[in-house]
C-alpha cells in the first residue's frame, strides 16, 4: 500500500482546499495509506477532514512564506514519516515540498497548480517566476486543475507534456444541501425585493473587490436598489470594510466572513459575480452555477469556457469597473433572464462537472503509475 503525504500551506476555506475535501471523502482508503500536513495551522477544512478519520498535522509555521528554515522542518517532518508520494498544492507549499523531497529522497514528488501564472505580474513576481520555473524541473508530475491551465504551463514554462497532467475540478454534488430557505436567509437580512448579488472569495489581492466597491459606487448613484454578500475572509478585510464606508455602501454590502453552508447564501442570492484578475478552474463560480445563479465573471482563466455572454451570464474585462457595473445594470433592468441564464448554467454543471467517481479515479490511475524505487 502506497503512503500518500498531501502537503498544504493550510486548509481554510479555498478552491484547492475544497477539492482535497472532495477527493478525501470519495477515496477507497483500502487503496493507499494517507496523512495530511500544514506548514501553518489546519483550518477549517482541515478539521472537517480530520472528521474523516485523517490525521492533519501542522508545522505551525507562516503559510505564506519562503523562509529556507520552514524547508527545513519539512525535512525532518518528511525524514519521520518517509512517505512514496509527496502530493502538495499551490506556490507557497510546492516551493518547499520540491526541495524537502528532493532532499529526502522521496521516490515521487508531484504538485497541483490552480491559478494561472499570468497573476504574477511585474518585476517584483520575477523572483516567483524564476523560482517556479527552476523548481518544477523538480516535479515528478504538474497537476492542472483544467486544460486551459495545463496548456498556459506548458508554454510558459517549457516543459514536457508527459509531465503535465490536466484533473478538472468538479463538484460533489451530495455535499451541496440547503438548510435555510432562501426566505429566511434575506429576512435575516431585512431584505424584501432587492437584487442580491454575491461573491465568494477571500479577501486578498488578486480578487477583485476593490474595483468591485467602485463599481457598486457607480450602480447606487443610478439609483439601483440592491445587497451584495462579500463572502470569504483574508487580509484586506479592514481596508475594504474602511472603503465601504468611505464609499457609502455599508447598508448594501454584507460582510459575510467565512460561511458554514455558502449553498444558503447563493440560494437566497440572484446573482453571482467573480471580479478576480486570475483564476483556475474556479470552484465558487461551479457551486452558484450548481445552485442555478447567472453569474458575472472576468475572462481569465477558465471562466469563459463555463460563462457566455447572454446565454448563461456576462464577460468582462478585469480591473474594469465601468463594464462591471453596466453588467449590473443589465441584470438589473433585465431580471426575467435570470432564471433562464440560471438553469443553463445549472446544466453545464451537472452535465459536465459532477462525476466525482471519475475525478477521483484519475487519482487512482496516477498513483498506479507511480514507481516507489524511481530515487
Amino acid at each position: 500500500m502506497k503512503k500518500i503525504l498531501f502537503l498544504h500551506a493550510n486548509l481554510d476555506v479555498g478552491g484547492a482546499e475544497i477539492m482535497r475535501l472532495f477527493l478525501l471523502r470519495n477515496i477507497d482508503r483500502t487503496k493507499c495509506d494517507i496523512r495530511l500536513c500544514c506548514i501553518g495551522k489546519k483550518g477549517v477544512l482541515g478539521r472537517e477532514i480530520e472528521r474523516l478519520g485523517y490525521m492533519v498535522d501542522e508545522l505551525k509555521e507562516n503559510p505564506n512564506s519562503l523562509n529556507i528554515r520552514i524547508t527545513c522542518k519539512l525535512v525532518k517532518y518528511l525524514k519521520r514519516e518517509r512517505p512514496d508520494i509527496l502530493h502538495s498544492s499551490l506556490f507557497k507549499a510546492n516551493f518547499h515540498a520540491r526541495i524537502a523531497g528532493l532532499l529526502c529522497r522521496i521516490p515521487y514528488i508531484m504538485t497541483e497548480e490552480h491559478g494561472e501564472h499570468k497573476q504574477y505580474k511585474g518585476i517584483k513576481f520575477f523572483p516567483y517566476i524564476l523560482l517556479d520555473f527552476f523548481l518544477s524541473r523538480l516535479n515528478d508530475s504538474i497537476i492542472c486543475c483544467s486544460d486551459r491551465l495545463k496548456a498556459d504551463i506548458i508554454k510558459k514554462e517549457r516543459l514536457p507534456r508527459d509531465k503535465i497532467i490536466s484533473i478538472e475540478n468538479c463538484l460533489d454534488v451530495s455535499m451541496y444541501k440547503l438548510r435555510l430557505k432562501r426566505e429566511e436567509v434575506r429576512k435575516r437580512h431585512n431584505i424584501s425585493d432587492e437584487m442580491v448579488f454575491i461573491t465568494i472569495a477571500s479577501l486578498k489581492e488578486g480578487k477583485g473587490h476593490d474595483y468591485l466597491m467602485d463599481a457598486l459606487c457607480e450602480f447606487k448613484a443610478l439609483g439601483f436598489r440592491f445587497r451584495y454578500f462579500f463572502a470569504g475572509e483574508g487580509p484586506l478585510r479592514e481596508i475594504l470594510h474602511r472603503k465601504c464606508c468611505e464609499l457609502e455602501l455599508s447598508n448594501e454590502i454584507v460582510f459575510l466572513g467565512n460561511v458554514n453552508n455558502i449553498v444558503d447564501y447563493l440560494n437566497a442570492s440572484d446573482v453571482f459575480v467573480l471580479p478576480s484578475f486570475s483564476e483556475g478552474l474556479s470552484i465558487a463560480l461551479m457551486e452558484a452555477m450548481l445552485i442555478g445563479l447567472p453569474s458575472i465573471v472576468t475572462g481569465v482563466g477558465s471562466n469563459p469556457d463555463l460563462i457566455k455572454t447572454s446565454f448563461n451570464g456576462i464577460v468582462v474585462s478585469y480591473g474594469n469597473a465601468k463594464e462591471l457595473k453596466e453588467a449590473l445594470v443589465f441584470y438589473s433592468k433585465n431580471r426575467d433572464l435570470i432564471k433562464e441564464f440560471g438553469k443553463r448554467s445549472q446544466s453545464i454543471i451537472k452535465e459536465r462537472y459532477s462525476s466525482i467517481d471519475d475525478y477521483v479515479s484519475k487519482y487512482y490511475e496516477l498513483w498506479d503509475k507511480c514507481d516507489s524505487n524511481k530515487r
